[in-house]
């Protein structure tokens, strides 16, 4: 499963900028901060215990359909205890990815934090039509920039790499939007990385990130419910909150016409 989310940042202060880095990290893979993880009291509330209808993780991934769908995602990024982003919205995975999404600061965010970006992210590029802090696209769509920040993380191959960890990352079977979910809970490194999903590897190096903490929900249909990271930048703690649902057929989903897009003035 692959989702590609890009901005640019400039003149932002540092809560404001971890706060980006976490959104485009929420959607491109699972970061921390060279300390680990944070602390128990910012990852919020526990799952809830785990049913007795358990079942083979590695056995529903490995059987998972191979076949288009989309999904519902919903994602919230989080400065400390302060809600500061909420990136919503529709993507198209198990193919070339395309997504609609929206970017919006949380009303509880900074003020220097105002955000509220339509994004669509097709293959040939990602558009945007609104407001990061400083950057203002005027009402226009503009096509953003690829720049160093590509987000595309392949979440199978994560997966994958997680349940390579062995016992100690299979946590068991809780209950994620009324299914069961298997948790799966541990840290990746760059090394681990490099060799396994060269994307993933790239999306660390260039955060400066050198090991990666996440909880990770699978379903019986081998597919991800839900995503918790942590990370760290400029003496801030971030942690974000990622629930994919509502999983059904692919969307069509396209880029804005010709006519409608600017070029880009960042």
């Amino acid at each position: 499963m692959r989702l590609r989310i890009r901005i640019r940042r400039a003149g932002v202060v540092t809560a404001a900028a971890v706060a980006a880095t976490a959104a485009v990290v929420t959607l491109g893979g699972c970061g921390s901060a060279k300390t680990g993880k944070v602390a128990d009291a910012v990852k919020g509330a526990p799952s809830s215990s785990a049913p007795a209808d358990g079942f083979d993780v590695e056995e529903a991934v490995r059987k998972a359909d191979p076949a288009p769908y989309s999904v519902q995602m919903d994602a919230k990024t989080y400065v400390g205890s302060r809600h500061t982003i909420t990136i919503s919205g529709r993507a198209n995975l198990n193919t070339p990815m395309t997504a609609s999404m929206r970017m919006r600061s949380a009303p509880a965010a900074p003020v220097e934090l105002g955000i509220d970006m339509e994004m669509i992210a097709t293959p040939e590029g990602t558009y945007g039509r609104g407001r990061i802090v400083n950057f203002d696209t005027g009402g226009r769509w503009t096509k953003l920039p690829a720049g160093g920040d590509d987000g595309a993380q392949d979440f199978d191959k994560y997966t994958r790499m997680m349940l390579d960890l062995g016992p100690s990352a299979r946590k068991g079977v809780e209950k994620q939007g009324g299914e069961a979910a298997y948790r799966l809970s541990g840290t990746l490194t760059q090394d681990m990385a490099r060799k396994a999903d060269p994307k993933l590897y790239n999306n660390m190096r260039t955060k400066g990130l050198q090991q990666i903490d996440c909880d990770l929900w699978v379903n019986r249909a081998g597919r991800v419910v839900r995503l918790e990271q942590w990370m760290g930048a400029g003496g801030q703690k971030g942690h974000n909150i990622v629930v994919l649902k509502d999983f059904g057929a692919p969307v069509k989903i396209t880029a804005p016409s010709a006519s409608e897009v600017k070029p880009f003035e960042g």
